[in-house]
Order: C-alpha cells, then sequence, then structure tokens
C-alpha cells in the first residue's frame, strides 16, 4: 500500500446487483483506496423481464449511490448478462487513461470480461480475477480438456486471485493457481441494513406470522429466498421439510 496516494482500483462487473452494491460503498470510504466499478449493462437497474423470475422487476434499493461507477458503452444487439451480452470495447481506452494500481475482473463468462484482460496486459496493469465457480458442475472429458487448457493458459496470466469460499479455492487450484497468488474475499451480506430492517419488524412473532399469511401461530414456518428454479433447489427444501415431525 503506497502512503503518499490512495491505491487507484477498478473493478468490471456484468451489471449492478443488491449484494456487490454494499462492498463498493462500503470500499469507497476507505482513506486508502480510490475505487471505480464499471458495469456492462443496466441489467437489474431499469425495470426488465427476468425470465427466472418470471416477471418484469427492479431492485427496491439504491444499487449506484455512494460510489463510483461507469456504464460501458455496450454494442451488443441483445445487451444481458451472458457472454455475447455483453461487448463494451471501451474498457481498454479506460485502462490505458486511468493507470490502474490494480484491476479487478469478476468471473470469465462475459465478451468483456476477455477484452478487459488483454487490456490488462496491453497496459500492463495487474489484474486480479475474481470468481465464484467450483467443480462440482459433471463436464463430458473433450469439454473439460478444453477448459482446462483455456483457463490454465489465462490464470497463468493473471497476477491475483480472490477466492469465495473452499470449493472456488480448489477450483482456482486445479487449473493452475498456486497458493501464493489466492486470496480470501468472502461473501457477505449488508449486516447494517438486516440489522435495521429487523428492528423495524419489531419481535412480535405472533403479529409478524399473521402479517404474513400464517395463521396458526404454531405450525412451523420455513423460509425460502431465491428464484423457483431447479439450481437454486428448491426441492430439496420440500423434501427436507417432508421428513420433518
Amino acid at each position: 500500500m503506497k502512503s503518499n496516494k490512495k491505491y487507484k482500483l477498478g473493478f468490471l462487473f456484468s451489471h449492478p446487483t443488491q449484494y456487490h452494491t454494499p462492498f463498493f460503498r462500503h470500499l469507497a470510504k476507505d482513506a486508502d483506496i480510490d475505487p471505480t466499478v464499471y458495469f456492462c449493462t443496466t441489467w437489474g437497474v431499469h425495470e426488465k423481464l427476468d425470465p427466472g423470475f418470471g416477471k418484469a422487476y427492479k431492485w427496491d434499493i439504491p444499487l449506484l449511490e455512494g460510489y463510483r461507477s461507469v456504464f460501458l458503452n455496450n454494442y451488443s444487439p441483445l445487451p444481458r448478462p451472458n457472454f455475447f451480452g455483453q461487448m463494451n470495447f471501451g474498457i481498454i481506452n479506460e485502462l490505458r487513461k486511468q493507470k490502474y494500481d490494480a484491476f479487478v475482473v469478476h468471473g470469465y463468462t462475459g465478451f468483456t470480461n476477455w477484452v478487459a484482460f488483454v487490456g490488462c496486459w496491453m497496459t500492463r496493469t495487474p489484474l486480479i480475477l475474481q470468481g465464484e465457480a467450483d467443480l462440482e458442475r459433471k463436464r463430458g472429458t473433450a469439454k473439460l480438456a478444453l477448459k482446462r487448457m483455456i483457463l490454465s493458459a489465462l490464470f497463468k496470466n493473471a497476477d491475483a486471485f480472490f477466492y469465495t469460499y473452499g470449493l472456488n479455492k480448489k477450483f482456482f487450484k486445479f487449473y493452475g493457481v498456486p497458493e501464493e497468488k489466492l486470496f480470501f474475499h468472502p461473501c457477505s451480506v449488508d449486516n447494517a441494513f438486516f440489522e435495521s430492517r429487523a428492528r423495524a419488524l419489531g419481535s412480535d412473532r405472533v403479529t409478524l406470522r399473521k402479517d404474513l399469511g400464517v395463521k396458526n401461530p404454531e405450525l412451523p414456518a420455513v423460509l425460502f429466498s431465491g428464484k423457483f428454479i431447479p439450481r437454486k433447489r428448491v426441492r430439496d427444501l420440500l423434501m427436507a421439510c417432508a421428513k420433518l415431525s
């Protein structure tokens, strides 16, 4: 850490999310860090149809307040958070102009992510790769071999990695990342927000359950927060509830 100036740090994300916004706000308050977050799409900022939710929505919390953010021009004909839905060539010019001390790229599954990798190498900007992948998903031998060849080459040319949990660390090590390049960056939540909401709701269990439509105050209630799609494992929760006495 340089003591005579702020550490200039850039981030690249596909779109603003309610998960990462509190972290960016917190980071912006650090006296030693000057962060800028680049987004590839406006997904989630404006109301749009989400196939997973089966309805149009936008988040009910401010996603862009409290930190510096930039929306890159997106040249994709179908802008969305998938590989070809993010085509933001301007990230190279940003890296050239801003001269970041380090640049954090979230994942590798967007076209712009790969543009950013090239941009970091061209401008000699230290590249930090952040991810949440693991090895649990089974793939065919040919796909696994191709993926291992591509990712091993990519990871060899990154300067550091943020892993979020144990299986994520195993994922990076499987593709050749040495221990000294791995740094723990856990998933986190905005504790202050949830604590304030809990205080606002109060501790009157009977009234709260009544407001939620649970008519019998003694009936067990189980909360699920997420989309009703297979990868969220809703069926597992239902099967577990069925085994309750």
